[in-house]
């Protein structure tokens, strides 16, 4: 046999791997190449023994993920037939495996996701949890019934304001999260609770040249109506200073991107679907327009004190953004030009440059920003967490 039929055979044995722990010789390049070959055929699921799965990002439509897959996974899981063929490797396989035992031993089953930003995690996730939404209320009840309509509505809202497109991936999670699925004794789902952890707040001021700030920024941009736009005074032709002013393939000016609208519309709906009231939705959209003019308040030096200290230059700008926060817009400047220390039990003024001035602005929006997510996220575990 010469070396190119034995590479040939080696490629064939490899493709048909689908469990890493049996292989016979186990390497990095053995690893690697197993993976490779698997991939390269559009099977991008591998077993690492009975309780763990290597899932390789494909950054495409995978055929392997279609929801009539989902349905066979869950069908080979409620057939009671001995000596079932198994199943090749998949998130499906693996989240049946964690509802059975959970099943079976009443105890709690964890499904940890771990991998380098743009790995496909949030993905992976997500099928995660359709798939164990699907086991639970094939029977449904009206609850059961209501809360597979709400987890998913969920997922996006919060998606909406704790993700966004990088260079790597146009839908990365720029948070941490624990997910916990509640069920009941006859395995119907009846509740959901999630904690955010690590939320990349300094995007909020800051976003990374190439890439864009949350979703949410881009869906209100796009989507707002004609009268919510003349009420929350967001204007095409103006340049937001958060939003960043790269424009690429697709986009409009501000970044924004030609489906952001339709994402907005759902992100209502979602919103809806989680209990937030048409008050709520509009005061979240007003506090999402103020961090968005807060970043486009500007600083001079007034010349008539006798130090540097800043003032606002566009007291227009300054005037919506107090507004919109229900606060006195020449309280609002004090808070941004001035900074407040504790010097030997005594608390003194400090007047800001433009630059401290700048930055406590920024401070601001990223403060801002990070308790709407927090009260978001709260809010969705009162409506539909059981504890």
């Amino acid at each position: 046999m010469n070396r190119q039929s034995t590479g040939m055979s080696l490629q064939q044995r490899l493709e048909a791997v689908n469990d890493l722990a049996s292989l016979s010789a186990v390497s990095d390049d053995v690893i690697v190449t197993c993976l490779r070959e698997r991939f390269m055929l559009d099977t991008i699921y591998t077993n690492i023994g009975s309780s763990a799965l290597v899932a390789v990002n494909s950054h495409k439509y995978v055929a392997s993920n279609a929801d009539s897959l989902l349905q066979k996974y869950a069908a080979h899981y409620r057939d009671t037939t001995e000596n079932k063929t198994p199943l090749p490797p998949h998130i499906f396989q693996l989240a049946n495996n964690a509802y059975y035992h959970m099943r079976r031993t009443t105890q709690d089953q964890s499904l940890i996701l771990s991998g380098e930003t743009g790995s496909g995690k949030s993905e992976t996730r997500r099928l995660a949890i359709k798939t164990l939404l699907e086991l639970s209320v094939s029977n449904p009840g009206k609850k059961g019934s209501k809360l597979a309509t709400q987890v998913p509505a969920a997922e996006f809202v919060i998606e909406s304001f704790g993700n966004a497109r990088t260079l790597f991936n146009p839908n990365a999670s720029r948070f941490g999260k624990y997910t916990e699925l509640q069920f009941t004794d006859k395995g119907r789902l009846c509740g959901i609770k999630s904690l955010d952890y690590y939320l990349e707040r300094n995007r909020v001021a800051a976003v990374p040249s190439g890439e864009r700030n949350f979703h949410i920024f881009y869906y209100l941009m796009a989507g707002a109506s004609a009268e919510e736009r003349q009420h929350l005074h967001l204007a095409d032709k103006t340049q937001y200073r958060y939003l960043g002013h790269r424009a690429g393939a697709g986009t409009r000016s501000n970044g924004v991107r030609d489906d952001d609208a339709n994402r907005f519309e759902q992100l209502k709906m979602a919103l809806k679907s989680v209990g937030l009231s048409k008050r709520h939705v509009a005061q979240t959209c007003q506090l999402v327009a103020a961090i968005l003019h807060l970043g486009n308040i500007e600083f001079t030096i007034d010349r008539g004190r006798d130090v540097d200290a800043a003032v606002v230059r566009n007291v227009d700008v300054l005037g919506i953004v107090a507004e919109f926060l229900g606060v006195q817009p020449s309280a609002l400047e004090t808070t941004l030009a001035y900074k407040t220390k504790l010097v030997k039990r005594e608390l003194c003024t400090v007047f800001l440059d433009t630059d401290g001035a700048s930055d406590n602005r920024d401070d601001l929006a990223k403060t801002l920003y990070s308790l709407l997510f927090a009260w978001l996220n709260e809010h969705i575990n009162q409506r539909l967490c059981r504890d």
